[in-house]
């Protein structure tokens, strides 16, 4: 797991932080296939600034190390596993990767059968609604080191929880930490 705090020296960074853009994206074949109703991919892209941002165009200079505008800096990849589909969540997650199916696991069981795991629901008071899987945080390697990672990670996360709940990719899974009751947000440590 990466920490938050960073490693290096805010004045290695490229450019302002508060420039970084979010752009959520969720994509489908438009023809039906398997789980198409249990598992959704979302893939949320950072960028350094937005074309029309000009109250930031004064700050830019020759001696600027900043990228160009609308340059994508990193990505998250989250999965949303659908609750009352029909469908098993685990079988969905089995059927698109390995790393899914590890961490569906520690939720819903090895069995594939409805409902949580045992550990899970011992952790939650109400383990109801969509599971929301954080897969990967990826930064170009000149912006890692300053805790954006958890920070993009989390503002992903907290724009398309919705109320459900959320597992972080980790192996080993073994317990569950309550990162914010009132949503139910659940990260599996």
């Amino acid at each position: 797991m990466t920490s938050a705090r960073p490693k290096r020296p805010v004045g290695e960074l490229l450019g302002d932080p508060a420039r970084l853009h979010l752009h959520y994206g969720h994509g489908h074949p438009a023809v039906p296939y398997d789980f198409e109703d249990t598992l959704e991919s979302w893939y949320v892209k950072v960028t350094y600034e937005m074309a029309g941002d000009e109250e930031w165009e004064d700050e830019e200079g020759e001696e600027s190390r900043a990228p160009a505008v609308g340059t994508e800096v990193g990505h998250v990849i989250l999965w949303r596993l659908r609750d009352d589909t029909g469908d098993s969540g685990w079988e969905a997650a089995d059927a698109e990767s390995g790393d899914l199916e590890v961490i569906a696991s520690a939720v819903l069981g090895r069995s594939g059968g409805a409902g949580y795991s045992a550990a899970f629901e011992k952790a939650v008071v109400h383990p109801v609604g969509d599971l929301l899987i954080l897969d990967r945080v990826h930064l170009d390697r000149a912006w890692r080191g300053f805790g954006l990672g958890p920070i993009l990670a989390a503002e992903a996360i907290r724009r398309l929880l919705c109320g459900g709940g959320v597992a972080r990719p980790t192996w080993g899974i073994s317990n569950f930490v309550i990162v914010d009751r009132a949503c139910g947000a659940v990260i599996c440590r």
